[in-house]
């Protein structure tokens, strides 16, 4: 949690930083900070492999056998039903439970009950669309979100911290 705090502290000074100096163009000032966009690509390289290393940690200590798709993904599909794989415009509905790495629940369909989605229209993490895609009615599967798939810098202001890795369970109950 410290570590997360560290990284939004870092990106909430660089903001800042490009704000105040846009403010501040027809001023000379004594010392001059130029953050570039290649600084910024570099820092959020960083970020990722950074996460993705956590990802691997996290895979090869539980003994998971999971994929990686190319957005970043990290996906088990745990029960392989037969059918027709989901695809953009099906009307999803799924049971999951979203925990952070450390695996603090933070949100499950126990407590509010399935959810339903249009495939394409927004309504999930990136990554939950992402990896529903890959899924067929009666599948059950893992997924592990990346930062970048699930809530990126801010969190979701409720449960999620900034920059948090998620674990996804999922079971597609009806797709229409």
């Amino acid at each position: 949690m410290i570590r997360g705090k560290k990284n939004s502290f870092v990106i909430i000074f660089l903001v800042f930083v490009l704000l105040v100096g846009s403010r501040c163009a027809d001023k000379k000032p004594k010392t001059e900070l130029v953050v570039t966009q290649e600084m910024l690509i570099n820092i959020n390289k960083q970020l990722v492999n950074r996460d993705n290393d956590s990802i691997k940690a996290y895979i090869a200590a539980n003994h998971l056998q999971m994929k990686q798709t190319e957005t970043g993904l990290w996906y088990m599909i745990i029960e392989d039903a037969p059918g027709t794989q989901i695809k953009t415009g099906d009307i999803v509905n799924y049971n999951y439970t979203i925990s952070l790495i450390d695996g603090t629940v933070c949100y499950s369909s126990d407590q509010t009950g399935p959810k339903t989605i249009v495939i394409g229209k927004g309504g999930a993490e990136v990554g939950v669309t992402e990896g529903l895609r890959l899924l067929n009615k009666g599948d059950v599967a893992s997924l592990i979100l990346p930062p970048h798939l699930a809530h990126d810098l801010i969190g979701d202001d409720n449960k999620i911290p900034s920059r948090s890795i998620l674990l996804v369970n999922l079971e597609v109950i009806e797709v229409k």
